[in-house]
């Protein structure tokens, strides 16, 4: 399970790469509910931003098993842009400018593609015009609109 955190992968960096952050420790377990939860060390995970990986923190609750782990907040599940990064990206290019610099463009047209999949598939086809309003309301249902998969 994956859990939110309002945090700044820059400070997690300057902590020896997220080792020494002060993750919070939620209070009950997302599964159930239980209140007794363990440290359960780390996992590494890249952001676009970094050469290196950065060490995320993970917690188990010893009552049913479920590892859950820390993610900054602003991070599609699985993704290394965030996704306002990706989000200006696609409406840049979708408002008839070129794609970003800073990002290769088979990235860009991997979310494109995906983004019409996804409306296409939880939306309908007459979203297809309306991309950015489909992006803004797969987010809103809790499903990722740049992902291959339909199981995300």
């Amino acid at each position: 399970m994956v859990m939110e955190v309002n945090c700044d992968v820059k400070e997690i960096n300057e902590k020896e790469a997220g080792r020494s952050y002060e993750w919070p420790r939620p209070d009950i377990c997302p599964h159930c509910s239980g209140v007794r939860i363990w440290g359960h060390g780390f996992v590494w995970a890249f952001f676009e931003c970094f050469l290196e990986g950065l060490y995320l923190k993970r917690y188990r609750c010893p009552c049913c098993g479920c590892v859950i782990r820390m993610k900054p907040r602003g991070y599609f599940q699985g993704f290394s842009v965030p996704a306002a990064t990706i989000r200006a990206s696609i409406a840049c290019r979708l408002n008839g400018g070129s794609w970003s610099k800073n990002l290769s463009c088979s990235r860009q047209v991997h979310w494109i593609r995906a983004l019409i999949r996804q409306v296409t598939a939880h939306l309908g086809l007459e979203w297809r015009d309306r991309l950015l309003e489909g992006f803004n309301d797969l987010v809103a249902k809790g499903i990722i609109p740049v992902s291959r998969s339909f199981n995300a």
